[in-house]
Order: structure tokens, then sequence, then C-alpha cells
């Protein structure tokens, strides 16, 4: 059975092939109608992809045509761009350019605007020069007339028209003087005024000064210290002993109701100068009674010259001078300045002085002269003039003293007053006491370039003052 069955499977592959074939036919036949719909379907799908990728390839050919379009129109954007920016880097430059042209413009402008207007101000320094050129021509002018006029005057002895005439015609030549030292001249009177003193009294300056053809002591007084008027001749009269035409360094002291004026002469019967005194009711004179010999008198020392009084805070009356050692004939020395006190009245001295300094320095040159003494400070001050008076080494100096009566020390640079400016070899120097506790210093001084006699020693008036230290300090300072 078992064999059987197994054959009966098992059946011959000639005999099952036919029958696949057929069934696999008659699937396809079965099949066949509904394959020809898809078919038909496809060829419709295919047709409309076909259209739909003709469509979308039109499309796409209009999108890279307008792509095209667009690159094109950036391309073109992108030159425009570059050619903006170049553009804009070029009007840069130009605006740079412009900048820088217009600064240079800017600049030569104002160039051409400072050189217009300093050509301006030459031209008006040129016009005011050439006025002020007429002006001093014809101030000198007046001033040589009137000086040559008064000479005449005063050598037909005529003095009181002379003074008058030079009164009249001395601001012109203060003014001609000071356009010819370069309006650099700070003098205050325009006359030959040496070995000065100004005197205090009440709202009223006096000066006096070394004799000249206005007389044996020349005198002036002003209110304001800056303009000053001739009062003509202090002291008309000389006493006995006295050489007339060799009058010089006056000083006044007023002690009460007196006033007193020491003055250098020289001694007819000596021949060596001393010290003399006369006496008056007024400062400004005349100053007479004097007494029949000199005060002062040191032929063994060469002489006594350039007496100066002061007072000691309990208004005692000194007298400090020079001795003259240094033009003694058989023996030459050096020059000394002595003080001593005065007697009540001013007309004598008490006894005789002591030395308070000598020329002891070799930039002395053996001289030392014009002593003034004053009290300041809490401290006694002696200012006296240094070297040969003729000489633009002249100078002024300054010591210290314990007392009225010294002793007396020289600094180890000890100079307060020197040339400066216009203003030659300063000295001859008096402290002036002035209204309001106020102290001046009165000198002389040549005139750059001229100096020596007979050139003219000019009146100056500065304040004096103290720094820190006590050192005086005259004008502008300019010493040690």
């Amino acid at each position: 059975m078992a064999t059987r069955r197994t054959m009966a499977i098992r059946r011959p592959m000639a005999t099952r092939r036919p029958m696949a074939a057929w069934l696999a036919l008659t699937a396809a036949v079965v099949a066949l109608p509904l394959t020809g719909g898809r078919l038909a379907e496809a060829r419709d799908q295919r047709r409309v992809a076909a259209d739909t990728r003709v469509a979308a390839e039109a499309e796409l050919s209009v999108h890279r045509a307008r792509l095209d379009d667009a690159l094109r129109a950036r391309r073109g954007v992108e030159r425009e761009l570059a050619l903006a920016a170049d553009t804009a880097d070029a009007l840069g430059a130009a605006r740079a350019a412009l900048a820088a042209d217009r600064v240079r413009i800017e600049t030569r402008l104002r160039e051409v605007a400072a050189e217009t207007a300093a050509a301006e101000d030459a031209l008006e320094d040129s016009e005011a020069l050439a006025a002020d050129q007429r002006a001093a021509a014809g101030g000198l002018q007046r001033c040589i007339g009137g000086v040559r006029n008064a000479t005449e005057l005063l050598a037909g002895r005529d003095r009181e028209a002379g003074l008058r005439r030079l009164q009249e015609v001395m601001e012109a030549c203060k003014q001609a003087e000071a356009y010819l030292a370069g309006g650099r001249l700070d003098s205050v009177f325009a006359w030959d005024f040496p070995d000065p003193f100004v005197l205090a009294e009440g709202d009223t300056f006096y000066g006096y000064a070394t004799n000249s053809v206005a007389g044996n002591v020349q005198l002036i007084r002003s209110r304001d210290l800056r303009r000053w008027e001739w009062l003509g001749e202090a002291m008309p009269a000389l006493p006995r002993w006295a050489d007339p035409n060799l009058v010089w360094a006056p000083s006044v002291l007023k002690l009460g109701d007196r006033f007193l004026l020491y003055f250098t002469s020289r001694h007819r019967d000596l021949d060596v100068q001393c010290i003399g005194v006369a006496v008056s009711a007024l400062p400004e004179g005349p100053f007479t009674d004097a007494p029949e010999e000199p005060i002062v008198c040191q032929p063994a020392e060469g002489g006594s010259i350039d007496a100066s009084p002061y007072l000691d805070p309990a208004g005692t009356p000194y007298l400090v001078w020079k001795s003259d050692g240094e033009h003694r004939r058989r023996r030459p020395d050096v020059a000394r300045l002595w003080a001593a006190p005065l007697v009540a009245d001013g007309t004598r001295l008490a006894f005789f002085g002591t030395e308070l300094l000598r020329a002891d320095r070799e930039d002395e040159q053996r001289t030392i002269e014009g002593p003034s003494m004053v009290f300041t400070q809490d401290r006694w001050y002696l200012f006296y003039s240094v070297g040969p008076w003729d000489s633009a080494d002249y100078r002024t100096d300054v010591a210290v003293c314990d007392g009225p009566l010294g002793p007396c020390r020289k600094l180890a640079r000890n100079t307060v007053l020197a040339t400066r400016g216009e203003a030659v070899a300063p000295g001859g120097g008096e402290v002036v006491r002035a209204p309001g506790d106020r102290l001046l210093f009165a000198y002389h001084a040549w005139v750059a370039p001229e100096v020596g006699f007979p050139n003219r020693r000019v009146l100056h008036l500065d304040p004096l003052t103290f720094d820190p230290t006590g050192w005086p300090v005259i004008g502008a300072g300019e010493g040690r």
C-alpha cells in the first residue's frame, strides 16, 4: 500500500506540467482584460506625466530664464555697486583733497590776513614813529633854544629870567631825552641834578643838588614826585671859608621849626674839601646864618665831603660823612666813612665821630662815598656809593650797623643798585621818608651812553622796600 501511495503521489513530471501551463494560461486569459485597463491608465498617466514634465520643463525654463535675468541683474548690480564704491572712493578722495585744499586756502588766508595786519601795524608804527620823530625834533629844538637862551640870561646875571626860561623848556627837554633814550628813561627831572637829596615836608617834596648854572645849591619842588618846578637858589650866599662854584652834595634836616642844610665846599685856606651848615626857617631857604668855619674838616685825611644827617628813634641828630683819603696828595690812602652825634640845634658835632667803614675791597677801587644812614625794620642800614663817580662801575652798596655810630659790617655780596637800562652808574643816594611811612631812594645816574663829566646825572626816585630776610630792595631790586 505504501508503495502505491507513494507512486500515486509522485506522479511523473510529464503528467503535471501541462496542468500548470494550463492553469497559468487560464490565469492570464482571466487577467488579460484587467491588464489592458491598467495599461491604458498607465499610458494616460504617462501622457499626463509627460505633459507635466513638459510643463515643468517649460516652467523650469522660465525659472532658468528668470534666474539668468536675476544673475545678469545681480552682476549688473554688483558692477554698479563696484562702480558706486569706486565712485564713493573717488568722491571721498576728492572730498579729502578739497578739505586739504580748503585748509591750505584758509591757512593762507589767515597768513595773508596776518601779513596784512602786520603791514598795517607796521605802517601805523611808521606813521607814529614819524610823528614821534617830528615831535621829538620839535621838542629838541625847543629844548636847545631854551637852554641856549637861559644860558645867555644866566651869563648876563639875569638869574631869575634864566631859571624861568629853563622851567619853561624843561618838559620839552625831558620828553626829547626820553625819546632819544628809546622811551626807557625813567628819570623824574630833565636837568643835571647830581648828589640829590629829597626832603618831604607835609605833602610837598623839595629836592636839593650840587651846584650848577642855577646856583650854589639847586632847589626844585614837587607835589607828586613826577612834575618838578625850579625854585632857583637855596643858598645864595656862602660863608667866608667856602670857595664859590664848588658846592656839592647838599642834605637837609628839620629840627624843631628850623631846617639845616649841610653842604660840601672847598676851603679857601686849607685847599681841601670841608663840610658846612646853614639854617633857614623854610625848606626852600634861603639858607643863611652859616658858622664862620666848617663843622667837619679833616685835612690829615684828605678832607671831608658828602654829609648826611639822620635821627635815632629818640630824635637825637647825627651826621655821617666821608673822608677823602684816596685823594691825599702826599700819601694816598683809602676813603673812610664816619659818624658823629650833633648838638641839639644841629649846628656842630657833639664830639668827633667814629669810623664806620673803609674802602678795603679790591672792587671798591679805594673809594666809598655818599653815605646815608636810616633806622628801619628794627635795624640800622648804611647805604653808600662805591668806585669812581665818573665811571660806569659806580654803584650803590649797603652795610648793616649795630647802632647809629656803628660798628658796621659789609656783607659778602652787598650791592643793592647797579647799572640797569639807560641809568648808568647809580649813586649819590639818599633815603627819603615820604608820607604814609613810605621809604624812597633818591639817586643820580648818567644817561647811557654818555658817562662822565660834563654829561648830566639825572634824578631818579625808586621805592625802597625790604624782603623777608631784611634785604633792601630798590625799585626792580637788581642787586647782590
